[in-house]
């Protein structure tokens, strides 16, 4: 049976989150993970987009989407997203995971398939402003409604933001 089709409309991020089978690791060493990176670089300048996924027996069914209101739940989605491997157990701190967008954002850490979206530009008016600003945002705690309002978007394919926006985008679809 064919799955439900996904809406992403041009212009709004989008959330994606693809696991393994079994939740079992998707990657088995950092030479797996950077070819995957490198194909996932290569789709998104060949599409003008974030990301190409595949689908296939090394992932648990299809990859879940969630398109993301900017003003009010981008930062705090990529907070979410950022510690994740923290709230997995697989690192104490987000700079320790080394496949994650937080060095980068958090100590300016140059990574190839990163750039700085225009609300993390506008937290400060300085890099180094930037990067301080996230650290803290980083070490706040997210909310647990929030939290699980971002999971059970991720989950289900809803958008993730206000009523209004949500309304905004059935619109789109319609």
């Amino acid at each position: 049976m064919p799955g439900r089709a996904r809406f992403c409309s041009a212009g709004y991020p989008i959330h994606v989150i693809q696991r393994g089978n079994n939740r079992q690791a998707i990657f088995t060493s950092d030479a797996d993970l950077a070819a995957y990176a490198h194909w996932l670089a290569e789709g998104a300048e060949r599409f003008c987009c974030c990301g190409s996924w595949r689908n296939g027996t090394l992932f648990e069914g299809r990859f879940k989407t969630c398109i993301v209101q900017e003003n009010r739940y981008l930062l705090t989605c990529l907070r979410y997203i950022e510690l994740n491997p923290v709230r997995a157990g697989l690192v104490k701190d987000p700079g320790d995971y080394h496949w994650s967008s937080y060095r980068s954002q958090a100590f300016g850490v140059r990574a190839g398939l990163w750039s700085p979206h225009y609300l993390y530009r506008d937290l400060a008016k300085t890099e180094q402003q930037r990067q301080q600003t996230w650290r803290a945002l980083i070490n706040e705690t997210l909310d647990i409604e929030v939290l699980a309002k971002a999971r059970h978007s991720a989950n289900t394919g809803l958008v993730l933001g206000t009523e209004s926006f949500r309304e905004q985008v059935q619109r789109l679809r319609n």
